[in-house]
């Protein structure tokens, strides 16, 4: 139950004020008449309640606001007629422990949602701070944000670097990147606000076509991917989400059709988190094979993007997404928990995207056969190349190819030799057309075998 301290010169105000919180919630209520004599003889009183409502410019009030400075937990909800309203403004700079309400205009939404504010800001204070990573080129698009933002010292201590609606550059960014500060931080608590500020801000800048502050536009995408699973994983698969994703995916279009294949997998190698940067290696090869097979279309292309954004998002860990073969999940996961996560997550990974609205047909089927392979060996269902469509042939393909880059970094030569073995290993099925479509992608010589079969 909420202690509230109402301090009022007029009762019948006091009482109005008693009302108007019943109305909201049920509470404890300590009633005083003068703020004076409270400051003098009871000061624990305004540190004990939850929220102390108080009249603007009642005799003492001046020593109120110097009592809240030095107090942070006490919170001060003051009333005013509308008569004043000009005065409160002026008055009182801004503190995030004071708000208030002007008491004679009858609009009692305007106290709950004061009263409202003043409680998320209690139990941001009472609550034991939890915080979230966020890259730190993401605040290279701003001025200023929505919440404190800190540095992480130590697994239990972070410092505040830049405090809520300050204005800073991006000189005050850069100089912790090139300390190799990748991440800053923000209370779990602003996590919500600061998500809803960023996918605001890609909604605005894509209306009105304004240039991009990043000053790598390459890992752009990736850094949406990193920030929607961050999302997925404390709140949920929501709107937010979804306009960060659709950001994403127009980025990496943009992209594919302004460079080359080899261009963007080298400049997209260890720039971010393994399943962000594993994601859009996946989706640039594949969009690059399927441009040259009988698939290519614009509806394919999204398709394949979407599936490899999407593909891992029911893992929370990096390290679960590594495990690439059902060999590796029997050898290098101990726990019997832990495989199952792992050998589910294409099955849930699916039926998390299907509250997105308009979803081209096919995308769940790619999710769930990203891990089949082309012997049946793969995970979950472990069928083969007889049961496994073109696009999601296309798709393993591609993802094979990620993973073996990712290991190994860029170099031209790999990617050779990775699609030349899978050539000589892939030769039924749908699986022949995607690898020489994967050959034309990359500028690799045909070579025709006579036992190859199978048609799109």
């Amino acid at each position: 139950m909420r202690k509230i301290l109402i301090i009022h010169s007029n009762k019948e105000s006091a009482y109005y004020l008693k009302f108007l919180m019943d109305g909201i919630e049920e509470c404890s209520f300590d009633y005083r008449e003068s703020l004076n004599e409270t400051l003098q003889h009871e000061p624990q009183l305004l540190s004990e309640t939850d929220l102390t409502i108080c009249e603007f410019n009642i005799s003492g009030f001046q020593g109120l606001l110097t009592f809240i400075k030095e107090n942070k937990a006490v919170l001060l909800l003051t009333t005013y007629t509308s008569e004043q309203s000009t005065l409160f403004s002026q008055a009182l700079e801004y503190s995030p422990q004071i708000s208030g309400f002007a008491i004679d205009n009858n609009e009692t939404h305007s106290f709950r949602s004061a009263y409202r504010r003043m409680m998320r800001l209690k139990e941001r204070s009472t609550t034991s701070t939890e915080y979230c990573r966020i890259r730190s080129d993401y605040f290279l698009n701003f001025k200023k944000v929505v919440c404190d933002v800190y540095l992480k010292i130590s697994d239990e201590k972070f410092v505040k670097i830049i405090p809520r609606h300050q204005e800073y550059d991006a000189g005050e960014i850069e100089k912790y990147q090139r300390k190799n500060v990748t991440f800053l931080y923000i209370k779990d608590i602003d996590y919500k606000i600061f998500i809803n500020a960023v996918s605001n801000f890609f909604v605005n800048r894509s209306k009105e076509n304004l240039p991009q502050i990043v000053s790598n536009n390459n890992i752009l995408p990736t850094i949406c991917h990193e920030t929607v699973h961050e999302i997925v994983s404390k709140i949920g698969l929501n709107e937010q989400a979804l306009t960060l994703t659709n950001h994403a995916l127009n980025e990496a279009f943009s992209l594919i059709e302004k460079n080359d294949i080899f261009k963007l997998l080298k400049n997209t190698l260890h720039q971010n988190s393994f399943i962000s940067e594993l994601s859009m290696l996946t989706s640039y090869i594949s969009c690059a094979v399927c441009k040259e097979s009988e698939l290519k279309g614009p509806e394919n292309y999204l398709r394949l993007s979407l599936a490899s954004f999407f593909a891992d998002i029911s893992l929370k860990d990096d390290e679960l997404a590594r495990v690439e073969s059902s060999h590796e999940l029997e050898s290098s996961v101990g726990s019997e928990k832990t495989r199952k996560i792992i050998r589910n997550h294409p099955l849930e990974s699916a039926k998390m995207i299907e509250r997105i609205d308009g979803l081209p047909i096919g995308v769940d089927s790619i999710i769930m056969k990203h891990h089949e392979r082309y012997d049946g060996s793969g995970f979950p269902r472990g069928i083969d190349y007889t049961r496994i469509e073109p696009i999601s042939a296309l798709f393993i393909i591609s993802s094979e190819l990620a993973y073996t880059l990712y290991d190994t970094g860029y170099n031209r030569d790999v990617i050779l030799d990775k699609i030349i073995d899978m050539e000589e290993k892939y030769t039924k099925g749908s699986f022949i057309k995607c690898i020489r479509a994967m050959k034309i992608a990359f500028s690799i010589p045909q070579v025709e075998y006579k036992d190859k079969e199978g048609l799109f």
